[in-house]
């Protein structure tokens, strides 16, 4: 399935505040997921790419995320920092420098939910000598494939903040009415 199905379905929950409405959002989507990608869909719809037991984190914070749009857009970093700071979302940031960028990139492939989460997941398990600028270098390419409104929640996964007021019980409601 592709991301971008899942970033509308974030715009769409981020939108609305009463939880019967996020519900019904969530379950109209749930539906549509085919079951190649369900195990990831329902990780990143909870904001999590590592299980709570794996006690591991992406690692990758708010510098490093302003390094990877400023290569992903050709953007200087001072410039993408004060957006960050006017706008205090970097989600936001990413969603206009992607729909602005001075470079334009020609192999760009569809990313799918696979893809993003298996991404995320490896950016985590990056360790040792040089982990950093291989984060920022697979974050960077995550951004150059993504539409506006998938950088925008590309950006917030990668700092473990999608901000759609969806919560496990939200969820299991979803999946509820579903079955």
């Amino acid at each position: 399935m592709e991301f971008e199905k899942l970033a509308q379905t974030f715009k769409k929950l981020e939108a609305v505040s009463e939880k019967t409405a996020k519900v019904d959002i969530l379950a109209r989507f749930i539906k549509e997921i085919d079951k190649e990608s369900l195990k990831e869909t329902f990780m990143l719809i909870q904001g999590m790419i590592f299980y709570p037991w794996e006690d591991k984190e992406i690692g990758i914070g708010e510098k490093l995320t302003i390094k990877a749009l400023s290569i992903a857009t050709g953007y200087d970093r001072n410039y993408v920092e004060n957006l960050f700071v006017k706008t205090g979302d970097l989600g936001l940031v990413a969603e206009k420098l992607v729909s602005e960028r001075k470079q334009k990139t020609i192999f760009v492939k569809k990313l799918t939910i696979k893809d993003v989460y298996n991404t995320f997941r490896l950016i985590g398990e990056l360790e040792g000598e040089g982990a950093q600028d291989k984060k920022v270098r697979y974050l960077a390419n995550l951004f150059v494939s993504s539409s506006p409104v998938e950088a925008r929640y590309i950006a917030r996964l990668a700092l473990e903040d999608l901000k759609i007021g969806v919560g496990e019980g939200i969820i299991i409601e979803a999946i509820a009415s579903v079955f």
